[in-house]
């Protein structure tokens, strides 16, 4: 009996749990490589230019208009906010309804119209190149989330400094 017990212990150890770990690890792999095609630039996004100048500049963007997206919104903005790269823009026809705490800008109706046809958000990073657009259903916000937080640059870390001493010290 606890022979038996020896061998099935070694054996977990020698072939099930590394068949276990490489698993796993196969499947994040495949898991990044995903995002990462989903996520490549699709060139600049082509209403950039209707939003004042720099307002994307430098910054990762998630773009929406209708204010029924912004409780939803809002999770995705407590949860980034303190990346200084992220910024939420809420576009309003012809005139602002609601002050929330990212920015508001009002565009055309026609702008925003042409906008919002198809697609009812942007991921828009900080080269102004559209990551990603969605329909805007509550069951893409987990999605978006892993989105946002694959697109946003992480920040560098600095350098560390070693002190070099002279013999004489």
């Amino acid at each position: 009996m606890k022979k038996n017990l020896t061998i099935i212990g070694l054996f977990s150890l020698i072939v099930l749990f590394p068949l276990a770990s490489w698993y796993y690890l196969n499947l994040g792999a495949e898991h990044r490589k995903q995002l990462i095609i989903d996520l490549e630039p699709k060139g600049e996004w082509v209403h950039a230019s209707s939003l004042p100048i720099d307002t994307l500049s430098g910054y990762t963007a998630l773009i929406f208009g209708q204010e029924s997206m912004a409780i939803n919104v809002d999770t995705l903005y407590s949860q980034f906010k303190k990346s200084p790269t992220f910024s939420v823009i809420q576009l309003h026809r012809d005139s602002i309804v609601t002050r929330h705490l990212w920015d508001d800008m009002k565009v055309p109706a026609e702008v925003y119209d042409e906008i919002f046809s198809k697609e009812k958000m942007f991921l828009i990073d900080t080269e102004k190149q559209l990551r990603f657009s969605y329909e805007g259903k509550h069951s893409e916000f987990s999605r978006m989330v892993e989105h946002i937080a694959f697109v946003l640059p992480r920040e560098v870390q600095p350098d560390i400094k070693v002190r070099v001493y002279d013999e004489g010290e």
